[in-house]
């Protein structure tokens, strides 16, 4: 499945596009399938500055 990372702080160009195996269900646990996100203004000031 592709996946977007982040590794550090920083604008939209610290997304970094990989490949991760598809999870498996173990017991006590299920996979979801997200169709869909999304991203509030809140979301990219926190991800773009550095909180204790």
């Amino acid at each position: 499945m592709k996946a977007m990372i982040i590794k550090e702080i920083g604008t939209t160009a610290v997304f970094q596009l990989e490949e991760k195996p598809k999870p498996t269900a173990t017991l006590g646990h299920m996979v979801v399938e997200v169709k869909a996100t999304s991203v509030n203004p809140i979301d990219t000031v926190l991800r773009s500055v550095e909180l204790p």
